[in-house]
């Protein structure tokens, strides 16, 4: 019965961690689209014409938001209107990749521990800002308040539940299968609706030492590919020709390093295990770099990646208007 009560408990504890995380994203998404809509539009236009201050915006934007779901979709938006070049967004989408590890290095750092310090400081802000042209920067803190009281409750979750044998013994037995964690990082992510709260999760697992770091890495490249399937499913269904671009080599520039990082991924653990003795921070350092090299490998190939994109997924031709025949009126 007691065994019974501490699962519960445990799970609840987990439970709200993941839902404060979700809600605190909605928060920071629903005030990083207000500004969007009402300041940024008529500024992006000649901001994005270099790739590296686009790069730049682009995390610290998603740096605020914690979703890149979310930046994914706007950006969708932002190429099928025209207001974003295919080659301005692709930089921006390289920038929100590093912008979204940032709750993740929260969580190694241990800034968790003292997240009632943190709410209560944003807290502050968004009263002090409720009533003046700031009010969205105030929400802004608020909501990252909240993500990391949310990622707490994760860390504080998790601890007793991999205690249990019976966990410990399906970790040890996935440990040996690095693909299939690679999917099921992927699935979960979906499940949790979140990457910031399951790589959150897995770096507690590693920590503990419940997963070994390779294992642990599996699920981490697995999350990270999975916060490109939402837009790329939105642009194919609903988004023009150019969002769908975009959306294909979000989903491509992730799944590429991804499956490089997954064949190397021996070599890999041993270099972070040399560098860092915490196999959470490793995860962490990982997800991080990972996001890192890949902005910086793919940066200079934009306008080739929109060359190719606009010769691999072509315009499709304007269908041709048709006029009726009109009856021949005969001279009388």
């Amino acid at each position: 019965m007691i065994l019974v009560l501490h699962v519960t408990l445990a799970l609840g504890k987990f439970w709200t961690g993941v839902v404060l995380v979700l809600y605190g994203v909605r928060l920071i998404t629903e005030a990083v689209r207000h500004v969007a809509d009402t300041h940024m539009r008529g500024r992006l236009t000649s901001l994005m014409r270099y790739p590296v201050i686009a790069l730049i915006v682009g995390m610290i934007v998603t740096a605020l938001m914690q979703s890149s779901n979310a930046m994914s979709s706007l950006l969708v938006g932002f190429v099928s209107t025209d207001l974003l070049s295919l080659s301005e967004a692709i930089a921006v989408l390289l920038g929100s990749n590093i912008g979204s590890t940032l709750a993740v290095q929260c969580i190694s750092l241990h800034v968790t521990e003292h997240v009632f310090i943190f709410i209560g400081i944003a807290a502050t802000v968004a009263l002090w800002t409720h009533r003046t042209p700031y009010r969205y920067l105030g929400r802004l803190c608020f909501a990252f308040g909240v993500i990391m009281f949310g990622l707490s409750e994760l860390v504080t979750a998790s601890a007793p539940l991999v205690t249990y044998p019976v966990i410990i013994m399906i970790l040890q037995a996935l440990a040996t299968v690095p693909i299939v964690l690679f999917v099921c990082g992927a699935l979960l992510t979906i499940l949790l609706n979140s990457s910031t709260a399951f790589i959150g999760l897995v770096i507690m697992l590693a920590t503990t030492g419940a997963l070994p770091t390779s294992a642990a890495l599996a699920l981490m490249l697995g999350a990270n590919v999975r916060t490109t399937v939402m837009a790329l499913f939105l642009a194919m269904h609903e988004g023009t020709i150019t969002g769908r671009r975009l959306a294909v080599v979000h989903f491509g520039t992730k799944l590429a390093g991804a499956l490089i990082a997954l064949i190397w991924l021996v070599p890999l653990t041993a270099v972070l295990s040399h560098l860092w003795t915490n196999a959470g921070t490793r995860v962490a350092m990982a997800h991080l770099g990972l996001n890192i090299l890949i902005a910086l490998f793919f940066l200079p190939l934009i306008c080739t990646i929109e060359r190719l994109m606009q010769h691999w997924m072509p315009e499709r031709p304007e269908p041709k208007d048709t006029l009726l025949a009109q009856p021949k009126v005969l001279p009388t």
